[in-house]
């Protein structure tokens, strides 16, 4: 069975990775002793340099470390960076909305428009988690995704005020109370 050499990397069963017993990642070498080893030391690195910056160290910062390795200790954004989902472009390939997630899987489309805060809440339905109908209803909307999941810090700091977004109107958007979900309206019974 394969180890890891760091102390705060561990294995958890099905392939994934903890870091002080939370997981973070997941492997699958299937006997590649070398690839397990050396992904184990870029693994243990990326949580040590996300820790030194004062960054959490999750599934997410795991994921995304050229967006984590590039942002500067103490970013404002932080808390934008680790909880959208997308941002969403209009026609003219502005940014104008990010999404992002919320607890109990619903989820918030936020944006400026002529200086008027946007809002849109999506939920949670049985067949998908709020930000996956939420995004289904913007670009139903005509919106389409800047396909941010890779962008540098610049580029991806740089849609958030594309958006008309801000630190403080993201924590603010954030921490508000999540409005309960309207009633859809009952279909008719066929008789």
């Amino acid at each position: 069975m394969m180890n890891f050499d760091h102390p705060h990397l561990s294995r958890l069963p099905q392939g994934y990775v903890a870091w002080r017993g939370r997981s973070v990642e997941h492997f699958d070498f299937r006997g590649d002793q070398e690839g397990f080893a050396r992904a184990g030391r870029e693994l243990a690195q990326h949580c040590e340099m996300l820790e030194a910056k004062g960054f959490p160290v999750t599934a997410r910062t795991c994921m995304f470390r050229p967006l984590f390795r590039e942002a500067p200790a103490g970013t404002p954004w932080l808390q934008a960076m680790t909880t959208y989902y997308t941002v969403l472009a209009d026609s003219t390939g502005r940014a104008r909305r990010c999404i992002f997630g919320l607890p109990d899987h619903a989820a918030v489309a936020v944006g400026v428009d002529d200086g008027l805060l946007a809002l849109e809440y999506g939920y949670e339905s049985d067949a998908a988690f709020g930000t996956t109908n939420l995004l289904d209803q913007l670009q139903n909307d005509g919106f389409r995704s800047c396909d941010a999941s890779n962008c540098s810090y610049d580029r991806l700091t740089q849609l958030f005020v594309e958006a008309g977004l801000t630190p403080e109107l993201v924590a603010a958007v954030l921490a508000a109370t999540v409005p309960e979900q309207a009633d859809k309206p009952h279909a008719e019974c066929p008789a």
